[in-house]
């Protein structure tokens, strides 16, 4: 009985060491009994020396505790999943933004949908009244061009030096009153339509295309074509969507033209529950586009500078040389970048004359009036989904491989595009019209994702926005020479001649990609 006292007294002194270390040291007073008074005291006398010890033991767990618990809050502080989940949100935002930027921007290609629906109601409401036919329309899109052309290079180096959200901004500003003011001006007079809905609008996309374009490829160094495919099918997508908007607010019962006014067998609408529409498009158009790029800019952002030398793509080599990160004027010294300029140049001759073109072609034959309005739907569609297409093959094949095989690809088309118009004769049936036609916008598309892929593997990311300004002056300089340049040789050359020609050249960029050098650090082709 009383070794089990004993016992019990011990284990409450232990608890209540560890509980008060600092009292328990000071306690003296331990009962004994008279039996066991020599045992009691030699434990006594033991007694303190343990409690140091257990106490001097729990201080140790104590800074240990600490201290792990101050390492755990540093690595998880520096850790790379700390930073994964916001960082990956900003990505996944900028990238559906720059989308979304561009979606709004590329509806000025729903022109073709939308200028019989413009001739007509500034011939109804303007001075300029029958002296206007269809053909006039021509200069608002030459116009887009021009603008386009003229100050791609100034958004982009706006981008370089101020960042992605005060460009888009400036963009929005140009895109929202170009539109807008079109409500005011298709009503006073078709010259003043050319300045807000062709220049403002040609302006607005020199700042947002290039920057939103550029910072996707930063944000995914690793997959640039990818990034550029995103973005430039988010401009293609812009015609499909807003097509079926526009067509679904200012004609909604499908009516067709009902007057044919000029020499030249344009027919127009005079509907006026159709034309009375026309300016408030405008107003529909222009909020909508407004706010979605208000969102927009919200989303983007520019990545994390990288390290220091880092660039995902392999630095590029020329003959030897490093050529990572070039500036605009030393690109200028490069004979790749003529190589580069001359390809741009020549596909986009034959884009800007083939979609004149086509449409003038397939109504030689085809005489459903409704049937290139369905077709366009079809065509916006596969001109979108292209583009990715071809930039994601290029981020897995060198670019001269994939240049090579879209080249060739649009060359067999070409040459072969007047043998739809014998098989629509001979079977009564437009299948192959159709096929032919989706087929070339789908290559068409390709031009667009796989040069800027390009200029950023050969010249480097980190000026790349500007490189692309001066190596866009192609585009322009291409479009405002084909634009209206081959309407008027179809009325002098067969259509046989006309397409090999365009052919042609299109076999000349074929065979450009052989002086095309540039190749990466392991002596690989870009």
């Amino acid at each position: 009985m009383q070794n089990d006292q004993l016992h019990t007294l011990l284990r409450d002194m232990d608890t209540r060491s560890e509980l008060m270390p600092d009292q328990q040291l000071n306690e003296t007073n331990v009962p004994t009994t008279n039996n066991s008074s020599k045992s009691i005291n030699s434990t006594s006398l033991d007694q303190p020396s343990r409690r140091h010890s257990i106490n001097n033991d729990v201080i140790a767990n104590d800074e240990a505790i600490e201290i792990d618990d101050e390492a755990n809050r540093t690595a998880i502080k520096n850790s790379p999943y700390r930073r994964f989940k916001p960082l990956m949100l900003r990505k996944f935002a900028s990238i559906i933004g720059a989308f979304t930027m561009n979606l709004t921007i590329g509806t000025f290609y729903t022109f073709q949908n939308l200028s019989p629906y413009m001739a007509s109601y500034l011939r109804a409401n303007t001075s300029i009244g029958s002296n206007l036919d269809s053909s006039y329309m021509i200069w608002i899109p030459s116009m887009f061009v021009t603008c386009n052309a003229l100050t791609m290079y100034l958004g982009a180096m706006l981008h370089q030096r101020r960042g992605i959200r005060l460009t888009c901004f400036i963009g929005t500003l140009f895109t929202s009153s170009g539109v807008l003011f079109t409500y005011f001006a298709i009503q006073w007079s078709f010259y003043v339509v050319i300045v807000t809905y062709g220049a403002l609008f040609g302006v607005s996309v020199s700042f947002i295309y290039l920057p939103t374009l550029v910072c996707n490829m930063r944000w995914m160094p690793q997959r640039k074509g990818l990034a550029v495919g995103l973005v430039v099918g988010g401009f293609g997508l812009g015609a499909f969507i807003f097509d079926q908007v526009q067509s679904q607010f200012l004609n909604p019962s499908g009516l067709n033209p009902n007057s044919t006014a000029d020499t030249q067998n344009h027919t127009y609408y005079t509907q006026p529950e159709i034309l009375e529409r026309v300016p408030i498009l405008f107003l529909l158009l222009g909020g909508i586009y407004t706010g979605i790029q208000l969102i927009s800019i919200a989303m983007i952002s520019e990545p994390p500078p990288p390290p220091p030398r880092q660039d995902l793509g392999g630095p590029a080599v020329r003959d030897g040389e490093v050529a990572w990160h070039l500036k605009p004027k030393e690109l200028l010294h490069h004979p790749n970048f003529y190589v580069l300029w001359f390809i741009l140049l020549l596909m986009t001759l034959v884009v800007v004359s083939i979609s004149q073109l086509l449409r003038v072609f397939g109504d030689g034959f085809i005489k459903d009036p409704t049937f290139f309005s369905k077709l366009n739907l079809y065509v916006s569609f596969t001109n979108c989904a292209g583009r990715p297409f071809w930039g994601v093959l290029s981020d897995f094949l060198p670019f001269k491989l994939v240049l090579a095989l879209l080249g060739s690809f649009q060359t067999l088309l070409l040459f072969t595009l007047p043998l739809t118009e014998l098989a629509h004769n001979y079977y009564s049936n437009s299948t192959m019209f159709i096929i032919w036609y989706m087929a070339i916008y789908f290559a068409f598309s390709g031009v667009f994702a796989l040069v800027p892929v390009a200029a950023a593997k050969a010249f480097g990311i980190s000026h790349v926005g500007p490189n692309l300004g001066v190596i866009f002056s192609a585009f322009g300089t291409a479009a405002i020479l084909a634009t209206g340049t081959a309407s008027i040789a179809a009325s002098h050359i067969s259509w046989v001649a006309l397409f090999s020609i365009c052919g042609s050249l299109s076999l000349v960029t074929v065979l450009l990609t052989k002086f095309f050098t540039v190749k990466n650090e392991r002596g690989e082709n870009i």
